[in-house]
């Protein structure tokens, strides 16, 4: 029972581990270039008249901005 307990606490931790998540990627852009456009395109979400209140719509907004700009996302484990 004990050995049960601490290998399925071992696999927690490793899944755990291995959590994927998404980041913003361009060819050649800078860290300052993520936080401007990603700025430019948070303001131009949010000045977006949304028919189904906020959220939703706002992240469809943000996430072609974002790649209008030329980002994409990818997979990135921590």
């Amino acid at each position: 029972m004990r050995r049960g307990v601490i290998l399925i606490a071992s696999l927690a931790a490793a899944l755990n581990g291995c959590a994927l998540h998404s980041v913003w990627v361009k060819d050649g852009a800078s860290p300052e270039d993520l936080q401007m456009d990603a700025g430019q395109c948070r303001a131009r979400s949010y000045s977006m008249p949304s028919p189904m209140g906020n959220g939703y719509p706002l992240a469809m907004v943000y996430n072609a901005c974002m790649q209008g700009k030329g980002w994409h996302q990818e997979q990135q484990t921590e």
